[in-house]
Parts: C-alpha cells; structure tokens; sequence
C-alpha cells in the first residue's frame, strides 16, 4: 500500500515574526510578575528610601517617680533641627556647627542633600541658629525645624541603675526605661522631606499626630534611703581602697526595693560618656561566691531537717581540718563550739560539720527555696540566676565548702532576698522595683501584691534570726559593728577570696559583705553591702561592710518611723571597795577553778516587744492592676 505524500505548511517570514512578538510578550508577562509579585516590597522599599528622606521623632515619655512622688526621669521638649547642605556655603556651615556643638558634621557632608544635625537643641541653641540665618550666613529655608523631646533625670546619677536610661532616638535603654518600655513609650511624630525621582524637594510634611499622654511609673524606691545608701557606699569605698561596691534595702514583707546601687555610678543625662561597667546593674548582673553570709542559710537548713540544739558542739580542730586531699581552715583556731558559737565566730569547720548532718537533698533543696540558683524575677533587665550545683553532682569537699560560701554563686539581690525570707517568718517574697502605674488623668494605680511562697517554716527562720543575732551582740563575735543603738539586728559578715580568669583564688582580692536585717522581732528592712576588692586595711566583711551596713541600716529604720526594740539596762551601780581581793569560783567537787559561763546562746535571748510598723508611704488611687510579665565557682 502506498501512502500519500503529506504537504506540511510552509514556514513564512510572518510566521517567525509572530512567533517572536509571542515570545517578546511571555517574557514581559514574567517580568511583570516578577516586579509587581514576587518582588513588590523590597522594590517599594527601594523606591521610597529614594524618593523620602524622614527623621522619625519619639513623643513625650511618662515619667518615672519615687515612691512619694518626687520625679525621677522626665521628657522635656526640644528642637529638631536638619538642613540641606547643598544650599549652604563652607562658611555657614561652620558656623552651623559651632552654633550646635557638632564639629565636622556638616562640613565632612556638604553634598549631602538632606542631614540631620542634632535632635535635643535646647532654646540657646535654637536662638544662636536663628541669629545666624538673620544675619544672613546660612539660608533660612536650608533649615528644618521639628518639635522633640529629650530625656532627663534631676538627680543626675541617683538611682541610675534602677530608672537605666534611653537614648534621645530610644533604640538603646536600660533598667526600668527597658522593662517597662511598653508603658513609657508614646507614639511617634515623623518630620518627612519628601523628594522626586531627581531628588527635587516638593515639600515638608507632619507625620502622625502626638497619642494622649503616656503611662508613668511609680517606683518602691525611697529617694531619701535610695541618697544614704549611696553616700555609704561611696565613703566605704573610698576609705578602704575598693574597686567597687554594691549596696540593696529591701522592704522583707512586701519585696519591695527601698534602694539599690552600685558604685561607682553614672549619670544618665551623659550616659555616652560613662565606662561600660559603670553602666552595669552589678547587683543583679554579677553572681560572687558569697563567703560565711552563707552560713546562716546553712543553718536554716540544720533548723528545718536536724534534731541539733544550741547546746550541741563540734570539735574545729584548732583551725585547720584535713579532708582528703584538701585542708579547710578557719581565720582564728577553735576547739569545741556549739550552733550559736559557730554562727557568732564565723568558723568554716564548725558548720561544715554541722553541715554533715543534713542530707546533701535537703540541704540542696534549703538554697534552692531560699532563692538561690535561680532569677528573683525582678522587674530589670539583665538579671542573672547564679550558680548551685545539683546535689547528685557533689563531690569531694563540695557540701563542706558550700556550707560557708565557696563552690557557690550568688548576686547580692539573691542574697537579699534569702535574708529576707528569714526575716519575713520564713516567706519569700518576689522583690520588684514598680509600686503602681499613672493613667492619664493623673491617678495612680496599685500593682498587685508580689508574688510569694512559703519557702522553709516559721519556727527555722526564727531559730535562724536569733543565731544572727549573737553575730552582731556578742562582744567577740565578727558583726559587732554592725550595732545600731536602740534596734536588735541580725546578721552576718562574710568575706571571700576572687576566683580568677583561670579558676583559680586570687590572693589578696576578697570582697567583704554583710547581709542583716532589722528590728529583729518585726524586721522593717533587710540591708546588704558588698565591696569588691578592698585594699586599704583590713578585708573582712566585719571591717569593712558592717559599718557601712549600720549607717545605712540607722537612717532607714528612722525615715520609716520604726520604734526601738531595744533599750539598754543603765549600768550598775558601782559596787562597795572590797576589803580584801576576791576568792574565783570553785567547782563543788574540785579544787580547780571553775570554767568561766559559756556565752549565752541563741536560745537565750528572749524577743522584746514588737516594734511599731513602718508608716505607709505614698497614697495611692484606683484598683490594682496585674502586673506586667517579666520574661525574662569557683571555676
């Protein structure tokens, strides 16, 4: 079969005409999509950077006061001022610059077409500009004026690592202006200089308009404690040759924080100019290994899971206690000391073997309840939760040198609040900074109550208060200078050797500290101080913490308007001249003389009357409102 012969179209020149003009119109399709789908923003992003030049202006901040309502950081109107480089001359735009402080910043960019020169040009600078373009060196229509607003804090550097900082901008803040950034902020004013393709000006425009007024912040802090407890650290620091210090007063019922710092300090005004470290909330940032402030916790635990009395000894073995491989020792030798002796002398091998008596679980579970290990929760940025090993990780001397300070870290808030739950019948309370919100129409509002847990029992924390208490009346015991006349104050002293960037202790470089509370009986205020590398004189925390610990401590019991507790007994009268020298005692059935009375132990000491409570501070409107959510060795 023979198949006929097919006759297939012939391929003219309008054909490939065609075909090209369909082609030509598929890849213009596919590009259109490209640009007006696939790549809209980035290009729409493009095309208004090129054609808008804008200077995004920050409104009015709330303000932040103290507790009775003395302002502590404000928002006060400024001008913003840009210019147009171009039709400015070399010689005017010099004198721009000497006029607002900036040099180089104009002349360095003359070709610029549109420059922001400074965002907080106060009246002076306002005027010394205007006379300029009067007098005819710099064109009046080169400059752009906008209404700003520019943080300041009047107390300079008072309670700077509380209320932090903003930049005039607010893209960098710190502390409280951080935390709570979300209430203080207001909306933004935007200044545009809109612009073609050419980049001919076609205008100036407002942006949106200013919100109502935005949220203030109440602080717990006392403005007046929040000076003292500066003013002590700075004399402390100063007269012993310290690196630094750090210093928190805190209300143990409430957690509020009464006052907290750090020295050296900065000035929020000029925060630029400050060191890095200066800036450093140090407090809550910076754990330490604690020293014998933790035998107390200790105890707790030897209160809340042991059958030990106050009458019960350990042998110290004279100041030096061989372990192994390893010899704990004690900075004075002791030989046989009970609970209470223990705590008043400070002796490492008298409570790591008391320590012995308390199964590693429990005495691991003690800190953990106590706050350490783990963030307060406070209300700043940056804090940091210290270090606890696990128990079931413990090895060697590690429960031993745990038990007075060592193989452990802590910052001085976690430190403060474990005190204060002592103080506060064992209840531990979340300290915080923020005491209530400011609406608008000018009421305050109450936060509601932090939170809190019954942490270890009543009767261990009063057991333990009263073991702090030897620590400061007895007369040979560590914390005698932490007396405050007219109050009975619990306490501890701690001192503690540095671990270096290898380790290793670093000899010579301690940080000293004592922690305590007071009036014992209904405890107004928990007190801490700390300095870092003491260098002049003694180092222990005796020497060089507790005096600065009493200052502090004596003016705020009286700015809280709390009543003595304690009144010493007028001495006795002086007894009749004794004929001959008298006999010492003799023991019954020897004819030795008898051991002089052993020191009165904690048990002893009977509670006084209850002191009067703190009187309340700053009145406050409206009902509570939740409080905002915080997310937030040695070797």
């Amino acid at each position: 079969m023979i198949l006929p012969r097919l006759h297939l179209p012939r391929v003219t020149r309008t054909h490939l005409v065609g075909l090209l003009i369909f082609g030509a119109g598929l890849a213009v399709c596919a590009r259109l999509v490209q640009l007006m789908v696939t790549q809209h923003t980035a290009l729409a992003a493009i095309a208004k950077s090129q054609s808008e030049d804008k200077i995004e202006i920050p409104g009015p901040r709330g303000d932040i006061v103290d507790r009775y309502r003395n302002v502590l950081a404000t928002s006060l109107p400024v001008k913003v001022l840009a210019v147009e480089p171009r039709k400015l001359t070399q010689a005017g735009l010099r004198a721009l610059e000497q006029a607002t402080n900036t040099p180089g910043r104009l002349t360095q960019r003359a070709t610029a077409r549109w420059l922001e020169v400074r965002r907080d040009c106060d009246a002076e600078m306002v005027a010394a500009v205007q006379a300029l373009a009067k007098a005819g060196v710099v064109k009046d229509e080169a400059l752009h004026w906008a209404p700003g607003f520019k943080r300041y804090y009047p107390h300079q550097q008072l309670a700077s690592h509380v209320l932090g900082f903003v930049s005039i901008d607010e893209k960098f803040r710190e502390g409280v202006e951080k935390k709570y950034e979300d209430m203080l902020r207001s909306g933004e004013r935007r200044v545009l200089r809109i612009a073609d393709g050419k980049g001919t000006a076609l205008g100036d425009l407002g942006g949106s308009a200013m919100p109502a007024a935005s949220t203030s912040v109440m602080l717990t802090i006392d403005l007046r404690i929040q000076q003292k407890l500066e003013e002590a650290l700075e004399k402390a620091r100063t007269e012993h040759g310290a690196k630094g210090a750090q210093g928190i007063v805190l209300d143990p019922a409430t957690g509020e924080v009464l006052a907290l710092a750090n020295v050296p300090s900065y000035d929020p005004n000029n925060y630029g100019r400050a060191e890095t470290i200066a800036r450093r909330n140090l407090a809550i940032e910076v754990p330490f290994e604690p020293g014998s402030v933790m035998k107390p916790l200790t105890a707790t635990a030897l209160a809340e899971y042991s059958q030990v009395n106050d009458t019960e000894q350990v042998y110290c073995e004279m100041g030096h206690w061989k372990r192994g491989k390893w010899t704990l020792g004690d900075t004075h030798p002791h030989g046989w000391l009970t609970l209470p002796e223990v705590i008043a002398y400070s002796s490492n091998i008298g409570i790591a073997k008391f320590a012995a008596r308390v199964p590693a679980e429990k005495l691991y579970d003690t800190f953990l309840a106590l706050g350490l290990g783990h963030r307060t929760g406070i209300d700043l940025p940056a804090e940091v939760g210290g270090q606890v090993k696990p128990w079931k990780e413990w090895r060697g001397v590690d429960r031993d040198v745990m038990a007075f300070g060592h193989s452990i870290m802590l910052t001085t808030l976690q430190l403060a609040t474990a005190y204060a739950t002592i103080a506060n019948g064992g209840v531990r309370v979340q300290p915080h900074v923020v005491r209530a919100l400011g609406s608008p129409d000018g009421e305050w509002h109450r936060l509601q109550d932090a939170p809190r847990v019954q942490a270890i029992s009543k009767k261990a924390a009063e057991r333990v208060a009263l073991l702090m208490l030897n620590v400061v009346e007895m007369e040979n015991a560590t914390g005698k200078s932490a007396r405050v006349t007219g109050y009975r104050v619990a306490g501890k002293t701690g001192t503690a050797e540095k671990i270096g960037k290898n380790g290793r202790y670093e000899h010579g470089k301690n940080i000293g500290t004592f922690a305590g509370f007071a009036p014992l009986t209904r405890p107004a205020a928990v007190v801490v101080i700390s300095l870092d590398e003491p260098t002049v004189g003694a180092h222990t925390g005796g020497i060089v913490a507790a005096p600065a610990f009493a200052e502090v401590m004596d003016e705020t019991l009286r700015l809280l308007r709390v009543a003595p507790d304690y009144v010493p007994e007028p001495p006795p009268a002086p007894a009749p001249a004794a004929t001959t020298a008298p006999l010492p005692a003799m023991d019954a059935k020897s004819t030795k003389a008898a051991p002089a009375a052993p020191a009165a132990s904690a048990a002893s000491v009977a509670p006084a009357a209850s002191a009067a409570p703190a009187a309340p501070a700053g009145d406050l409107v409206g009902t509570p409102v939740r409080k905002p959510e915080h997310k937030g060795r040695r070797g």
